[in-house]
């Protein structure tokens, strides 16, 4: 039994269920690749031990670069960003893994797979259920690829503390210091897209202490 026939089974529109299913069947990253390929992977990028933010997700020897959130991609120009860091940090595969420890109820936990060649309306074939983690407001994600050098942590649930109970998503980018020039320069784009929140304002109203005194923390 597939782990996400709990999905399906909530779904009672027929062609919804079906585009989800043939999503799910194409996308869907079983247990057992995922502790055989990618935990290991994982736990080589995210510190382990942390659970969400304002914890440090990443681990030591990662230069972080933050952006705006609100989703695992907020637009088709963050993941073709990304997909070209990909080509060039020498990525077949990567994965996006809910993060367990931000509890949202009424949704089982979901891991996906996706081929870095990958185009954004395939991402988004799934349809409402389908591609639902990728407009989720709520879940949190580890996104990164088989090449182990680099990671993004999707804090779509970020609150400031003491701030309005209004969230502020971050999208922590963490990549290996010899790729530091390449995410920089195909992010800046991304970053211009979201003149509201500069770069000031991301690191004094927006980003966790942990992070905001970081030397590696790249305006």
């Amino acid at each position: 039994m597939k782990e996400y026939n709990e999905i399906l089974d909530t779904i009672r529109v027929v062609e919804m269920r079906n585009e989800a299913e043939v999503y799910f069947q194409k996308y869907w990253l079983d247990k057992d690749e995922y502790f055989e390929k990618w935990r290991s992977i994982q736990n080589s990028i995210f510190d382990s031990r942390a659970e969400f933010l304002p914890d440090m997700m990443f681990n030591n020897g990662f230069e972080l670069y933050p952006l705006v959130g609100g989703g695992i991609f907020v637009s088709r120009l963050d993941y073709e960003c990304l997909q070209y860091c990909m080509g060039e940090t020498g990525d077949e595969s990567f994965v996006v893994i809910q993060n367990k420890s931000v509890v949202v109820e009424g949704w089982p936990f979901t891991r996906f797979t996706y081929k870095v060649d990958s185009t954004w309306d395939e991402l988004m074939s799934g349809g409402i259920f389908g591609s639902e983690h990728f407009n989720n407001p709520v879940k949190d994600y580890f996104v990164f690829g088989d090449s182990a050098n680099w990671g993004r942590y999707v804090g779509t649930s970020w609150i400031v503390p003491g701030t309005q109970p209004l969230s502020r998503p971050l999208n922590i980018m963490g990549f290996k210091k010899e790729y530091s020039d390449l995410f920089a320069k195909s992010f800046e784009e991304v970053r211009r897209r979201e003149p509201q929140i500069t770069p000031g304002i991301l690191l004094s109203e927006w980003l966790p202490d942990s992070y905001r005194h970081l030397h590696s923390v790249s305006f």
